[in-house]
């Protein structure tokens, strides 16, 4: 059918299903872009050779092409730039050639394989002999005997293919028979015939040493494991791939289950090895045979092309509806080789006549293949299209320059997400038998992970075949790396996650405070307020140390704030309120760092022995500013209220009521002192100014009298600043205490003399640990020295 839109034929799988609709996909208006120039580069091969009957590039960076002609057979290795290195003399046709590392393989058309040992390049001669000869013995007396509607055998070697996963063997292909070898031994190890009809092509799995593509006259594409014994070993078959023989097979270097097959049908149909029923995309725009089909090692979704149409095609799966990227129409000939070279999106095509072209993407030309993640920010999506370029250097560069400009609001997550492109995607297995997702439209499927593998860099992509960011521009991933995944995890409020990454979390902030934002630090010291307040201070105290040393006062305040938080200088009640809207009182408390740390360790010690059940009077009385949590300042004022040491209460929120005035927490220790602590203290005082019954007489306790009595003198001897009505209640009361006390000790120095002396001794002394006459103010003098003067002369006595 002809698609009306682009008049195109139309994109139908063999079975008669259309692809599924892909809104993902970029859509362009061309049936392919030409070669427009700046979009490609191009270099053509100046040494023009004559006849090019195989290609092949090797691994380390050569182009080699066996140059046969009428008057001559040559073998001409080039560099990547298409300069000639090395020429030496062929001693027959080569039909395929593979060369990977040290290893040079020639099938030639008499079953002969020739094999190079090329430890050294520069070391060839013009002569150059093979290091060994491998011989087909069945082909050294085929004869050529037409057939009616047969190919009749003859004794070409059709393939060479070294194992890419244990190059000490190869595998090579003649007429209906497959040889498997070793370097090291003259003779196939293994040999099956797998067909009716002569195979053209094979392909090894780049990732089983055991598995490899076969495909021929027929048109049918078979997969055989060596690991399957007896039989033809096929563990999986497609007939009619083609409507013809298959010219050539590609497997998917980025992703174990895509295959890519040409034929002679001039087509290229793409597999999922999984499913077996149809091709998952069919590109149709060769006039004529497909000779030769090639996956990108860069870019999941790039393959190249070449044929006998005399077209060099580059498609890209997510183009959609045509695929079609460019065709170059460079060559006179049919195109017979097509590959991309060990330099980064270079790919090569050499026609049988011995054209050479070089192509080179440029960014311009990869640019609508993205489908962008930011379509508003124009250096994310600079720095985006690098990634998928492969160029790490110039996305980190360029990272680490944004990065410092700016790191607030939605580029904070932008740089965050272009951070995560530089991983690749989580490892997958190495199996194409792995399970597709069950009860799901194998086109979905397919378009689902064509949309995954040209956005991400697959798990098999080889980062050593790109140049990889500087040390200071991969310091800067990394910690922007971290600051993504501390910020994910703290989403998901993953404490167990923190908690193992809590060394380096201190260790990145030792090093420099800026390595990690300060929002995810707060998120991060959140997370651990929620889960453990003792460790929360710990991690608190160590971030405020480095804060501070590093001169960060933003981040001092904010982290300390928040470990304090609420503090008794809050002017705002709620949760989210930020240091910076706070009193003037807090700010200028928050200014003495060294004071701010000294109160996080002193809250760390609080809580630490609060919990575990000790005393925490002495540690709050050697404290010798105020404590600013107002958490910790109610515990500590409670416990004091529970002891009824309501004088040291009374000092110390009287203390805090003159730094707090305008705050919400004034009015709670307010209330606290009225309402509660001098009721308290009310109820205290009473019982000791009961008058005693005849029966509690007989045995008088002036033991009752200790605390009232001491609470009183202290808080009227040294309460300046004290609220009146408390002062007027204990001044109007010490009186009465006066009269009872003068009745007890009377009582008990007639019925038990050295009682009332040792029990006056003892409440003089305590009395006159905090007792100084010279600080009596002079309204309650004469209260305060009439007990004095009563103990007094109970000791003479």
């Amino acid at each position: 059918g002809i698609n009306a839109e682009y008049g195109v034929p139309s994109l139908m799988m063999l079975d008669g299903r259309q692809p599924a609709s892909s809104a993902w996909r970029t859509e362009l208006p061309l049936r392919a872009r030409r070669t427009v120039p700046g979009l490609l580069k191009k270099q053509y091969g100046g040494d023009k050779l004559e006849s090019v009957s195989s290609f092949c590039l090797h691994n380390g960076g050569f182009i080699a092409f066996s140059n046969t002609s009428s008057r001559k057979k040559e073998f001409v290795i080039m560099d990547l730039d298409l300069k000639v290195v090395k020429k030496f003399q062929q001693p027959d046709l080569f039909w395929d050639i593979s060369w990977t590392d040290e290893h040079l393989l020639c099938g030639s058309s008499r079953g002969v394989v020739y094999y190079y040992r090329l430890s050294n390049i520069s070391k060839i001669d013009a002569k150059q002999a093979p290091t060994q000869k491998f011989y087909h013995e069945n082909l050294e007396h085929v004869q050529y005997t037409p057939q009616p509607r047969k190919m009749p055998s003859n004794s070409r070697v059709y393939g060479v293919y070294i194992n890419p996963k244990e190059t000490s063997q190869f595998l090579t292909l003649e007429n209906l028979n497959f040889h498997m070898w070793d370097f090291n031994k003259s003779e196939p190890f293994l040999s099956r015939k797998v067909s009716n009809s002569p195979n053209f092509a094979a392909e090894w799995s780049p990732y089983c040493s055991n598995e490899f593509l076969i495909g021929g006259l027929t048109g049918s594409l078979k997969l055989l494991d060596t690991r399957v014994y007896g039989g033809n070993m096929m563990v999986w078959k497609q007939n009619n791939a083609h409507r013809g023989s298959i010219r050539d097979i590609s497997w998917s270097p980025l992703v174990p289950y895509w295959i890519a097959s040409a034929g002679e049908d001039s087509s290229i149909n793409v597999w999922d090895l999984r499913y077996g029923a149809a091709p998952m995309v069919m590109l149709e725009d060769h006039q004529n045979s497909v000779n030769k089909v090639s996956w990108s090692p860069y870019n999941a979704e790039v393959l190249i092309s070449g044929g006998s149409d005399r077209e060099f095609k580059i498609w890209g799966l997510n183009v959609y509806p045509h695929y079609l990227l460019a065709s170059i129409s460079d060559f006179s000939s049919s195109v017979v080789g097509v590959d991309f070279s060990p330099r980064l999106h270079q790919c090569i095509g050499v026609s049988n006549k011995g054209e050479i072209t070089s192509v080179t993407f440029q960014r311009e030309f990869m640019e609508p293949m993205v489908r962008t993640r930011f379509k508003d920010s124009k250096e994310e999506k600079d720095i985006e299209l690098s990634i998928y370029m492969r160029d790490f250097e110039t996305a980190a560069d360029k990272i680490a320059e944004v990065s410092s400009k700016s790191m607030a609001g939605s580029r904070v997550k932008n740089l965050f997400k272009l951070v995560e492109m530089f991983d690749p995607l989580p490892e997958m297995s190495n199996s194409w038998k792995q399970a597709p997702p069950p009860n799901q439209d194998p086109l979905d499927v397919f378009d689902r992970e064509l949309e995954l593998f040209s956005y991400r860099i697959p798990s098999f992509f080889d980062m050593s075949s790109v140049s990889l960011p500087k040390a200071p521009a991969r310091e800067k991933i990394r910690v922007l790396k971290m600051n993504g995944e501390l910020l994910s995890s703290a989403e998901k409020k993953d404490y167990s996650f923190f908690l193992e990454q809590q060394g380096t979390i201190l260790e990145t902030l030792k090093k420099d405070v800026n390595n990690l934002q300060l929002g995810v630090v707060i998120k991060i010291i959140q997370i651990f307020l929620s889960y453990d307040y003792i460790k929360a201070l710990d991690i608190g105290m160590n971030m405020l140390v480095f804060y501070r040393n590093q001169g960060d006062t933003e981040g001092f305040t904010s982290i300390s704030h928040m470990l304090l938080y609420p503090t008794i200088f809050c002017k705002h009640a709620a949760e989210d309120s930020h240091p910076l809207n706070e009193s003037e009182q807090f700010l200028s408390v928050f200014k003495d760092r060294e004071r701010i740390t000294q109160e996080v360790l002193f809250m760390k010690k609080f809580f630490t022995l609060l919990f575990s059940g000790k005393d925490i009077e002495q540690l709050c009385e050697t404290h010798t500013k105020t404590i600013l949590s107002t958490t910790a300042t109610l515990i500590y004022v409670n416990i004091l209220l529970q002891k009824q040491q309501y004088d040291t209460f009374f000092f110390y929120t009287s203390n805090i009521q003159k730094q707090i005035k305008g705050t919400p927490f004034y009015t709670v220790i307010d209330d606290l002192m009225k309402v509660y602590a001098f009721e308290r203290l009310q109820s205290l005082i009473q019982s000791c100014l009961l008058i005693e019954s005849k029966r509690s007489a007989a045995t008088p306790n002036p033991n009752k009298y200790f605390d009232p009595i001491k609470i009183t003198v202290n808080i009227l001897q040294n309460g300046r600043g004290l609220p009146q009505y408390l002062l007027d209640y204990l001044s109007k009361n010490l009186s009465k205490i006066n009269a009872n006390v003068k009745t007890v000790f009377s009582y008990l120095k007639k019925t038990n003399p050295s009682s009332a002396k040792q029990e006056a001794t003892k409440l003089y002394n305590e009395m006159a640990k905090y007792c100084d006459p010279s600080k009596i103010q002079p309204q309650y003098e004469p209260q305060i020295s009439e007990l004095y003067d009563i103990l007094r002369n109970v000791k003479k006595d």
